[in-house]
């Protein structure tokens, strides 16, 4: 069994927070760090980063 220290884990989730700041998808975090699913779940749900407004695409313009 694998034991996680509590500094490791620290800098775990501090890697997280700055990609997810950076705006990186959960796949990427996911893939980057050891933590699970649900702890980055709730990490995104914290951070104001995802919170962000997502850029809509520009309309038509209508008529001439």
């Amino acid at each position: 069994m694998k034991t996680k220290s509590i500094l490791t884990e620290a800098r775990q989730i501090e890697r997280a927070v700055t990609l997810i700041k950076l705006g990186a998808r959960l796949q990427v975090v996911e893939s980057e760090t050891d933590l699970s699913y649900e702890r980055l779940l709730r990490l995104y749900k914290e951070s104001p980063a995802s919170r962000r407004a997502r850029a809509s695409c520009p309309s038509r313009p209508t008529g001439s």
